[in-house]
């Protein structure tokens, strides 16, 4: 549906964001590690680090949309960057545990995590937010229609909208669980293998405090989602569950997101973990 030149330049436009997206987390780790003992900094530099994900995650979202609206019974792109980019973000938020000694510095970056998942997925989702988007929309001037298609996708009526925040946070709850024990068989992979050369035999210390570290922010993190639940999507009759099981029946989308999270949790947890290198 659509032209096609347009077509090819929204799937290079999404490619180029995609690695956009991966080169900075890879770097800005790998500053924030270094960071690591600098407590007074790290909460901000970590927040920084959020609002970064967050901004490149609704371009690329906003990519797939076009060109789902130039295809038809295919992979939804826009579902795809939704999967995609929590994978990164949440397979590097976990990396950065490896560089944490600190309780209290855990706790800070943990807190800070549940706060942006509680402004972020409520406050779009609520009636308030549907209200000035479609106030927006009624304005003339282009800077009111590319902030509407920044904040969502345009001309969805409020329930639309929220089905497609609640199938958002059902991807992350799969993501949050997923990576969490992804990685962690990892860590434990490298670090008992004979085959693989690594530090994490000489530090055996802070790989317990990652692993420590990862354990409670998974447990935490799924009563935080039990909770929003309960408090939010329920009483707007948004099945999450329902949502998820009809967009995993999609064979290619299912295929295709598991060739992408098993590659992509293996890559960076080896390329992180002390001692190793690309």
């Amino acid at each position: 549906i659509g032209n096609r030149r347009v077509l090819w330049l929204y799937g290079s436009l999404f490619n180029i964001f995609y690695n956009v997206n991966y080169t900075f987390l890879i770097y800005f780790t790998l500053y924030l590690q270094a960071e690591a003992s600098n407590n007074d900094t790290l909460t901000i530099l970590f927040m920084f680090y959020v609002l970064i994900c967050t901004f490149l995650r609704v371009i690329i979202k906003r990519i797939g949309l076009a060109i789902d609206k130039r295809k038809m019974h295919t992979v939804s792109m826009f579902f795809a960057a939704e999967f995609i980019c929590l994978m990164f973000y949440y397979t590097f938020y976990r990396v950065l545990f490896e560089s944490i000694s600190e309780y209290y510095v855990f706790i800070i970056l943990e807190t800070s995590h549940l706060a942006f998942e509680w402004i972020f997925y409520p406050i779009r989702a609520s009636e308030t937010y549907c209200n000035f988007v479609t106030s927006l929309e009624r304005r003339e001037g282009k800077f009111s229609g590319i902030l509407v298609e920044f904040l969502s996708p345009y001309g969805l009526n409020c329930k639309d909208w929220q089905n497609f925040v609640a199938l958002d946070f059902g991807i992350r709850f799969l993501i949050l669980v997923a990576s969490g024990l992804n990685i962690t068989i990892t860590l434990l992979t490298i670090a008992w293998s004979p085959w693989i050369e690594n530090s994490l035999k000489e530090t055996g210390i802070q790989l317990e405090y990652t692993l420590l570290y990862i354990s409670i922010s998974v447990v935490v993190e799924i009563g935080n989602v039990i909770l929003l639940n309960r408090l939010f999507f329920k009483p707007r009759q948004l099945d999450i569950k329902a949502m998820l099981k009809q967009c995993f029946q999609e064979v290619r989308f299912a295929f295709i997101t598991t060739i992408i999270a098993s590659v992509l949790f293996i890559n960076p947890v080896y390329a992180f973990t002390t001692g190793n290198e690309y």
